[in-house]
């Protein structure tokens, strides 16, 4: 006999959780993708997605603001942090590998305390309000007509659970591939946090499944793509690609009177078509649309530009880019159909809390 051990392994109860957790999960999915497929046309129709609107608020100006807003947060974020460490040794907990092509990493030195991770975080949602307060003010826009709340918040989760049920499998089966194809192996400062320091768990989390789901889903979806509609709208005029189309001025461009105008006017500019108000909100999840309207649904190409824009900001965790493309892209035309990110940050946030307990489960289990 050779010295080859034959214990059973270890029972880990965080495992066996994840394990049903995840077991559960699976269940779930088939029998949305089960629904799918029994659906297909109805869901291909439905009233609840909503027409083309090429016309956008949104300008070149708002993106660079965006940025300034983040790099502003960072800096004083990680400014803040240093001042809070100076002199202190015993606080110089710090997450190994740090990923330098992130600003803020680089800038705060050779490395961060594990608890700084959230706090970066938080200087995202930082930069998130101070762009939505410069935009809505710049160009008259509301929180709603940006797609940041929604009078539909219902049907809105609703399709957010629905969709990430759908396409998480896909993502997880692509990224399995490309991992074992590759033979590349993901990383990324959380994964080096939780590995080194467990109890920052709960703070990583927050980060992970609150703060990133809403500045990411904002940046690439509600800023991005609503500037690639401005382009679309623009005519090649560089005033709107710039700055956007005024809201207000758009609206009271029309008749306001007309319940007809009204209902194309939900982003406040009007639709590239006429929108009956029962086909825009209904309580039923199965009223149809006739096959010829799908003619004026947006096209694909800007949620397409948003994936990959998407999936190249996490270049530098690996390989992990190009399943982000196909999950940034998917997230950016569900955009499209409900013109509210409320959706999109359920489907992020859902997505990153299945990775974050995966993990968990991993750490714990002593693998």
């Amino acid at each position: 006999m050779t010295g080859v051990s034959t214990a059973a392994p270890e029972f880990s109860p965080a495992a066996a959780v994840f394990g049903l957790l995840f077991l559960g999960f699976l269940a779930a999915s088939l029998s949305a993708w089960i629904w799918f497929f029994a659906d297909l046309k109805k869901i291909r129709h439905w009233s609840g997605w909503r027409w083309d609107r090429p016309a956008s608020s949104i300008g070149l100006i708002d993106l660079v603001a965006f940025f300034c807003c983040i790099l502003i947060s960072q800096v004083v974020a990680v400014v803040a942090v240093r001042l809070f460490l100076a002199g202190d040794a015993s606080r110089q907990i710090t997450i190994p590998a740090p990923d330098t092509s992130d600003p803020a990493q680089e800038a705060s030195g050779a490395g961060v305390p594990a608890w700084v991770a959230p706090i970066l975080s938080l200087s995202y949602l930082v930069a998130f309000a101070l762009a939505v307060g410069w935009i809505t003010l710049r160009s008259g826009a509301t929180l709603r007509q940006l797609g940041i709340t929604s009078d539909e918040r219902k049907r809105d989760v609703q399709v957010g659970v629905l969709s990430f049920l759908l396409i998480t499998p896909v993502v997880l089966v692509f990224s399995g591939v490309v991992n074992a194809v590759t033979e590349v192996e993901y990383q990324h400062p959380v994964i080096n946090a939780m590995r080194e320091h467990p109890w920052t768990f709960p703070i990583l989390f927050f980060g992970a499944v609150i703060c990133a789901p809403l500045w990411e889903e904002f940046a690439f979806r509600g800023l991005l793509i609503r500037w690639l509609d401005s382009i679309r709208s623009s005519g090649g005029n560089m005033r709107v690609i710039f700055f956007g189309r005024n809201s207000l001025s758009s609206t009271m461009a029309v008749n306001t009177d007309s319940p007809e105008i009204l209902s194309q006017t939900v982003d406040g500019t009007p639709n590239a078509a006429p929108i009956s108000p029962s086909s825009q909100k209904s309580d039923s999840p199965i009223d149809l649309r006739s096959s010829n309207e799908l003619e004026v649904y947006p096209p694909w190409w800007p949620a397409i530009v948003s994936g990959i824009a998407f999936g190249l900001a996490h270049f530098a965790y690996g390989i992990s880019w190009l399943p982000l493309i196909f999950l940034g892209t998917i997230l950016g035309r569900i955009f499209q159909l409900r013109r509210s990110i409320l959706p999109c940050v359920v489907i992020h946030a859902c997505f990153n809390a299945l990775s974050m307990l995966g993990l968990a489960s991993q750490i714990l289990s002593g693998k």
